[in-house]
C-alpha cells in the first residue's frame, strides 16, 4: 500500500508540475467551490465573525458510490460572495456530473474511498464552459482532488480539498471548503458552504426546499449560527440559455494522464 501511494504521488506530481497553470479565478474545483468574485472587496475574503468556522469540520459517514450522478448548483454562502456578484457573473445552469471509476483508498491513510471524476457545466451569455476533476471521496467525508478549468488557455488547475458534511443522497448535498487555514486562531480565513440538489432548483417545491435549509443550518449549528437566507443561488435557472453537457476531458492535455494516476489506485478484485 505504501509504495503504490509513492507512485501515485510521484505520477501526480509530475502531471500537476507539467500542466499546472494556477487560475487568477476563484474557480478551485467542480465540488461546487464559487466561480464569483466580490468586486466591492476586490475579491477579497470579507470577514467570517458572523459566522467563524473552523479550519477543518468533520465529514459526515458516507458511501461515497451514492453520491455519483447528476447535482445541481443551488446555493453558497461564502464570505466574499454577494448575490451582486453572482448576478453579474452571467452564470446560468450549474449542473455537476458525478461518476465512479471504482473504490479504493483516501491518500496516506487505509481509509475506504472512491474514484470520482466531477464535472462541472454551465453557461455564461448561452456559450458552455467546463471544468473536470479527478479525486478521491472517503468514506469519512472528505475529498481531495485536482480540477482543470477547461474554459481557460491554457487550462488552469486547482487543488479541490472540501469535506461532505451533510447528505442524504436523494435530494441535498452540503461541502465545505476552507481556503485560508488559519493555524494561530483555527478559524478559516476563506471559509465557503456548497449546497447540491438532485433536482433542479426551480422544480423544487416549498416543503423540499425548507427541508433543505433546515437540513443544512442544522449540520452547521454546532459551529456557528447563520441563517439560510445569507445563502445566495449559484446562478439563474432559464430556459433561454443551454443545459451544458459534460465533456468528459475532451481538449484537455493533461487530464487523461491525471485520471489515469488516480484510477491506478482502484482495487482490481
Amino acid at each position: 500500500m505504501e509504495c503504490m501511494l509513492v507512485e501515485i504521488v510521484y505520477i501526480f506530481l509530475m502531471v500537476f508540475n507539467e500542466c499546472f497553470a494556477p487560475s487568477a479565478s476563484a474557480f478551485i474545483g467542480a465540488s461546487g467551490r464559487a466561480l464569483y468574485a466580490d468586486s466591492s472587496n476586490n475579491g477579497q475574503p470579507q470577514p467570517s465573525s458572523n459566522c467563524p468556522l473552523p479550519n477543518t469540520i468533520p465529514g459526515q459517514t458516507i458511501d461515497p458510490e451514492k453520491i455519483t450522478g447528476t447535482w445541481y448548483a443551488y446555493s453558497v454562502w461564502q464570505t466574499n460572495i454577494t448575490q451582486a456578484a453572482v448576478d453579474a457573473s452571467g452564470i446560468t445552469n450549474y449542473i455537476n456530473y458525478f461518476t465512479s471509476f471504482g473504490k479504493s483508498h483516501y491518500p496516506t491513510t487505509d481509509v475506504p474511498a472512491s474514484v470520482i471524476q466531477q464535472e462541472l457545466a454551465y453557461s455564461i451569455n448561452g456559450t458552455c464552459l467546463t471544468s473536470i476533476e479527478a479525486s478521491h471521496i472517503s468514506t469519512d467525508g472528505r475529498q481531495l482532488g485536482t480540477a482543470y478549468d477547461l474554459s481557460t488557455t491554457p487550462e488552469t488547475a486547482s487543488i479541490d480539498q472540501s469535506v461532505v458534511i451533510a447528505t442524504d443522497y436523494t435530494s441535498y448535498i452540503l461541502f465545505y471548503t476552507c481556503a485560508n487555514y488559519k493555524a494561530s486562531t483555527g478559524i478559516c480565513g476563506d471559509p465557503q458552504l456548497s449546497v447540491l440538489t438532485r433536482k433542479l432548483p426551480p422544480a423544487l417545491s416549498t416543503d423540499e426546499r425548507s427541508i433543505i435549509s433546515t437540513a443544512v443550518i442544522s449540520a452547521i449549528k454546532p459551529y456557528c449560527t447563520i441563517d439560510f437566507k445569507d445563502f445566495v443561488p449559484y446562478g439563474a435557472w432559464t430556459t433561454t440559455q443551454p443545459m451544458c453537457q459534460p465533456t468528459s476531458g475532451a481538449g484537455s492535455s493533461c487530464y487523461p494522464t491525471l485520471l489515469a494516476a488516480y484510477n491506478s489506485t482502484v482495487f482490481t478484485s
